[in-house]
């Protein structure tokens, strides 16, 4: 098996020990370029409200033999009776935790929300996001960044930290 590894991708549905039984697999010794959860299609999206959704990527709570982590992907949902304001905080409080918890070779985590639209309100999510979020806010030694993906319809958006002079792979 090569040393630099891609991609690992996992589903939403998957629990916590499958994805640390696959990371502990592929060891220490290695590097996945990007870990991804979720996906953009078919309803594959981790919800914000669902318990531990940010939890468990730390140097304490990770063995010490999963390889080192390039990127992180999440793909979030908000669910429809979610204040746009408390799924902001929840996703500020829960990407905090992230780039504060020492993931080994951790320089950029995004967080997509593809396509919500919650009503017609993803305009004020995306507002609620940039108040707690803003653009060029550092959380450690990472800064983050928030967009739409199509700024005609505010359809999507993306939350990203980057750690300064990482060189993102795809």
């Amino acid at each position: 098996m090569p040393r630099e590894v891609g991609r690992v991708k996992f589903s939403s549905g998957i629990g916590r020990q499958e994805m640390v039984g696959v990371l502990e697999a592929l060891g220490a010794g290695r590097e996945v370029h990007r870990v991804q959860v979720g996906g953009s299609l078919g309803g594959d999206q981790v919800s914000v409200t669902q318990s531990g959704a940010f939890d468990g990527w730390g140097s304490s709570s990770l063995p010490a033999n999963v390889p080192a982590i390039g990127t992180l992907q999440m793909y979030l949902s908000v669910p429809d009776g979610l204040e746009p304001f408390d799924a902001a905080e929840r996703i500020r409080r829960g990407l905090t935790s992230l780039l504060n918890a020492g993931v080994r070779g951790l320089g950029c985590v995004t967080l997509d929300l593809p396509g919500w639209s919650g009503a017609n309100r993803s305009g004020e999510l995306l507002d609620a996001i940039r108040q707690l979020l803003p653009n060029g806010m550092r959380v450690g030694d990472f800064t983050i960044i928030s967009f739409t993906y199509d700024a005609m319809t505010r359809q999507g958006m993306r939350v990203r930290a980057d750690l300064k002079g990482h060189t993102i792979r795809v």
